[in-house]
């Protein structure tokens, strides 16, 4: 929050691809100065990398198998049944969330 007013929405990544890419709208739209940009952007671009590892390991929680299948090298095929006991297994599932915090970004 910004003077009580949102300066962006968590989650809202496409807005920071927008914002970091340059294709932003009017400059009273944006949540800083252009002229502050240069300093800014490092910053925006750091979250929206931590942003992006946290939606895929959701997705890959959300969808384990999907995950699992993804994952896999050429050549290698899924076990079904280990895949099923495996999705329904929270240790699985929690270190999916652990190795993807381990892989975020550094916060500066």
């Amino acid at each position: 929050m910004n003077n009580g007013k949102r300066v962006f929405k968590i989650g809202d990544v496409e807005i920071l691809e927008m914002i970091i890419s340059g294709h932003f709208g009017s400059p009273e739209t944006l949540p800083f100065k252009l002229n502050e940009w240069p300093q800014v952007r490092p910053a925006f671009s750091r979250i929206l990398a931590r942003l992006q590892t946290a939606e895929a390991a959701v997705r890959s929680i959300a969808d384990p198998i999907r995950h699992m299948r993804e994952s896999l090298k050429a050549g290698e095929q899924l076990d079904g049944a280990m895949a099923v006991r495996l999705a329904e297994d929270p240790h699985y599932l929690q270190g999916i969330a652990r190795r993807a915090v381990q892989d975020m970004p550094d916060q500066e």
